[in-house]
């Protein structure tokens, strides 16, 4: 197989996936260890062992011929997980946006902080879907998707450019 066969998307570090809350879990009892007396060696080995697990990112690997894919985990260069799926449900790559709202407390002063945030799932029939990635920047979202939709010829169905579309057309109404 030559490498023009495949396609791979290597997620951002993403906090929320299980093997990062693993990380975190070896985290703390690397930190609780600390307090704990003659366990100075094992938690300073935990705390160390915790934060690659803690990066660890999420990479998608498609086969453009044989419209296979696998999800697997790479942390510092250590590859494990996933089997191989077929792609023949899926026939979209779509991007959705999202927003989110974190409040901050500091002191009497409260503060609510909103973003916006971009998800690129692969949709099939029904209620199949994928996510295959979670960004702030649209641009890169929209870069992932058109990779993905040439790659694998596949539709794209982008909701923000359509609410955008939207938007101008109502705004041309007034």
């Amino acid at each position: 197989m030559k490498s023009k066969d495949f396609l791979k998307i290597s997620c951002i570090t993403d906090l929320n996936n299980a093997v990062s809350k693993v990380g975190f879990a070896v985290l703390l009892a690397g930190i609780l260890c600390f307090f704990i007396e003659n366990a100075t060696i094992i938690a300073i080995l935990l705390v160390l062992l915790s934060f690659p697990l803690i990066l660890t990112n999420r990479v998608y690997f498609f086969d453009k011929e044989k419209k296979f894919f696998r999800t697997y985990y790479n942390t510092g260069g250590i590859k494990f997980g996933g089997k191989w799926e077929s792609l023949e449900p899926y026939k979209t790559v779509m991007i959705l946006s999202f927003r989110e709202s974190q409040v901050m407390n500091l002191i009497s002063i409260s503060r609510k902080v909103r973003s916006q945030g971009y998800e690129v799932f692969l949709s099939g029939e029904g209620k199949k879907h994928i996510k295959i990635y979670e960004i702030s920047s649209y641009f890169k979202a929209r870069k992932i998707v058109d990779k993905v939709a040439n790659a694998l010829n596949f539709k794209i169905h982008d909701q923000y450019e359509e609410r955008m579309q939207e938007f101008v057309r109502q705004a041309g109404r007034k």
